[in-house]
């Protein structure tokens, strides 16, 4: 089901909404449609949105989710708060909401950023060629993986782009998906702070509220749950050892409850099983599955 927000609780700052961060956005008239999947008004209506008969699926597209993070915007988008198997210091999302039931990856900088983290981590957007290369891996997937992959939406080029540390501009884009519950979402957010503020019992205490919450919501709670999601995640983690598909590291945000792979910007598929790594800290090919375990 589209996710909602939940009526506003006792707190302050981020921690106001205990499962999505409330923020505005505004419409990004200058953004043009780079690519829509040819199965879009499918995947939509599935997520329980449908179009009036008379509008056409790139429009309704273009009309509801070329957005902007924006102080006083007119549209409300909603940031999902979800923690890490280990002490990371974000807290959620850090580039993307929901936005008229679906999720926008790339609208901008949210405030879960982490306070300690890079250029590259920070800055809210998302390259083109990154956008691209997802929706590319998510059909791939989608088609291939036993149990399938969230599938992308479209692919809309932003009107600024992005500028780097060095002044250098580079095509930006955002990503449009349906929203799904992650394993991460059940995880505390054990090393996150707000700007300098320092980690208060108060602040732990809610995001423990926060996964109670999401437990309660969605019938996490189970150990029948548990032990279905293990096993899904077993299928499709073996499939792609099996099919040389190195997804960057089986972390608990790149898999969906019902075991549909998300977020493939660091996938690769690879000619033989040696072990190797395309970036600077994360694991190499073969190491992700003690990981996974």
């Amino acid at each position: 089901s589209v996710p909602h927000c939940p009526s506003g609780r006792e707190g302050d700052g981020i921690w106001t909404v205990m499962r999505f961060l409330r923020a505005e956005a505004a419409r990004d008239d200058r953004a043009t449609l780079a690519w829509i999947n040819p199965d879009a008004a499918e995947i939509l209506a599935e997520a329980g949105l449908t179009m009036r008969s008379d509008s056409s699926v790139d429009s309704f597209v273009m009309s509801r989710f070329a957005r902007r993070l924006c102080p006083f915007g007119e549209d409300e988008v909603l940031v999902d708060l979800y923690g890490s198997s280990g002490t990371t210091r974000f807290g959620g999302s850090g580039r993307a909401g929901v936005v008229n039931g679906m999720q926008v990856k790339g609208i901008g900088p949210t405030e879960l950023v982490a306070e300690s983290a890079d250029w590259h981590h920070s800055h809210g957007g998302m390259f083109l060629e990154e956008a691209l290369r997802e929706a590319i891996f998510s059909e791939l997937a989608h088609r291939e993986f036993p149990l399938g992959a969230v599938r992308t939406v479209a692919v809309i080029e932003t009107g600024d782009g992005i500028v780097d540390r060095h002044g250098v501009r580079h095509r930006g884009a955002l990503l449009v998906r349906p929203f799904v519950a992650r394993a991460c979402h059940l995880e505390r957010a054990l090393g996150f702070r707000q700007g300098n503020q320092r980690y208060q019992s108060t602040a732990h205490l809610r995001d423990i509220g926060r996964v109670l919450d999401w437990m309660k919501e969605l019938e996490f709670g189970s150990q029948d749950c548990v032990d279905s999601f293990a096993r899904k995640a077993g299928v499709q983690i073996a499939h792609a050892h099996v099919a040389r598909w190195f997804h960057g590291g089986w972390y608990s945000s790149v898999m969906g409850m019902d075991g549909r792979l998300v977020d493939f910007g660091s996938s690769r598929k690879l000619s033989n099983w040696k072990r190797r790594s395309y970036e600077t800290y994360g694991p190499c090919f073969g190491d992700e599955l003690d990981f996974a375990q």
